[in-house]
């Protein structure tokens, strides 16, 4: 089973995850875990399918992670406000 990770911090000045209208964009997440890379370099070569797979699925953890964490705007009807 997969278990949402904390979101990556950055390593320099930018946004992790922005709404725009529907849309959320979010920036480049790598192979990251614990604040250290799993993966480092090109796929393909010495690197097996499963390695590829495995770094491919921490890599969208990663930015789940990060659309999680950033400041959504939903727009809900009035009687749902107060409600989790």
């Amino acid at each position: 089973m997969l278990e949402l990770i904390p979101a990556v911090k950055p390593v320099a000045e930018y946004v992790l995850a922005k709404q725009l209208g529907d849309l959320v964009y979010v920036s480049g997440q790598g192979p990251i875990k614990g604040g250290k890379p799993v993966y480092v370099g090109q796929v393909g070569g010495a690197v097996t399918a499963e390695e590829r797979y495995d770094a491919a699925q921490i890599c969208i953890l990663n930015e789940l992670a990060a659309v999680k964490e950033a400041e959504m705007i939903v727009c809900v009807t009035p009687d749902l406000i107060g409600r989790e």
